[in-house]
């Protein structure tokens, strides 16, 4: 009897740990919607706020950019967003602050007369920050032009 016992508490205990990754799953997932909206809307005002201050990204083409240049590229209507698509969007969550985000974003943008039209794949980096969830760092590399 004392066996029963033990498998139904590590079950539960295992249940309980599995709901909570998919519920950090399905937060990140929702902020990291949130975040491509607001790039193809311009609005560095909701992306300042969803990256931490030491934010860092390296581009698809090796370039790092820290949370400034970010937030400046952001603004630039230079190009012109046609997609901004995120899909395929995969979550791994470590002790509840720390959750890893795979993806693969469809990239479509006019620039200079020319449309640029490729699939990226990107990981991104999220951290519980003062109880709120926040971009730190990212990584993209284009997967194939459209």
């Amino acid at each position: 009897m004392k066996t029963v016992f033990a498998c139904l508490a590590v079950l539960l205990l295992g249940a309980s740990a599995s709901s909570g990754s998919a519920q950090i799953a399905k937060q990140v997932i929702d902020l990291n919607t949130l975040l491509q909206s607001a790039t193809q809307r311009y609005d560095s005002n909701t992306i300042s706020k969803l990256i931490t201050d030491d934010y860092t990204l390296v581009n698809g083409s090796g370039r790092v950019w820290d949370r400034d240049a970010f937030l400046k590229d952001i603004v630039d209507r230079s190009a012109v967003w046609m997609a901004n698509d995120p899909s395929e969007v995969s979550v791994r969550s470590y002790n509840g602050d720390c959750a890893i985000l795979i993806g693969l974003l469809h990239i479509k943008y006019r620039q200079n007369g020319k449309v640029h039209d490729l699939l990226a794949r990107y990981t991104d980096v999220w951290v519980k920050n003062g109880g709120q969830w926040q971009y730190a760092s990212g990584q993209a590399s284009v997967y194939k032009r459209l």
